[in-house]
């Protein structure tokens, strides 16, 4: 505002500015309840999705050690076939994922 505004002016432009900050304050009010429900249901559904994922880890930890165990034989019978297969998969999986 400057000086050259009529006082009328500037009396208006103040009761709009105290109108706007009571409003803001009521919608922070307004708001406090919804944003404590909105990080509660994510914290929910955050441990949520922590429990599925030590599952699934869970799971394929159990799944890797029946493999090692179940493949551990023909290893150790025809190691260098082994040794074929890991780097052809390797490779596949290379050429894969440059794509």
């Amino acid at each position: 505002m400057t000086s050259r505004e009529s006082p009328a002016a500037k009396k208006t432009a103040t009761k709009n500015l105290d109108a706007l900050r009571d409003d803001l304050e009521s919608l922070r009010h307004n708001l406090e309840p919804v944003m404590h429900d909105v990080n509660g249901t994510s914290s929910t559904a955050a441990a949520y999705v922590l429990d599925k994922g030590k599952n699934v880890i869970n799971s394929a930890g159990g799944r890797l050690r029946y493999g090692r165990i179940s493949v551990q034989p023909s290893v150790r019978k025809s190691p260098l076939k082994a040794v074929g297969a890991a780097f052809s998969a390797g490779l596949v999986l290379a050429v894969l994922s440059s794509r």
